[in-house]
């Protein structure tokens, strides 16, 4: 058995031998360009994922300073909001004030009327 394993090893040591010999040199080009081809891909692949991470970066920045103006904004409106709703309010009252005196000076001119006609 060790017989047969030793030549089997030794065959293959051979037909490895006579590959290098026929293909050797063309199978250190392939690797060395197999080799180059895999350091330029890992390079481009880093280079876009750090421009990835720049955008993503400066993308986070101007969506906080979008969410800072549109808070101010909604604070602004609020304000606008309460605002108007006062003025309303105080409009309404001053019209609620004005019809009562017109009710009260309507009461007091049916008052002179009757009393005149009496």
């Amino acid at each position: 058995m060790t017989d047969k394993s030793n030549k089997s090893q030794i065959s293959d040591t051979s037909v490895d031998q006579i590959r290098n010999i026929l293909f050797g040199e063309q199978v250190k080009i392939i690797e060395q360009t197999i080799e180059k081809l895999e350091k330029t891909f890992s390079k481009s692949l880093q280079d876009l994922n750090d421009k990835l991470d720049k955008i993503n970066k400066e993308l986070q920045s101007d969506n906080s300073g979008l969410d800072k103006k549109l808070s101010d904004d909604l604070s602004k409106l609020e304000n606008k909001l309460i605002d108007t709703e006062a003025d309303i309010l105080n409009q309404l009252d001053k019209l609620s004030n004005q019809a009562s005196h017109r009710n009260d000076l309507a009461k007091l001119l049916n008052e002179m009327a009757n009393n005149l006609s009496d």
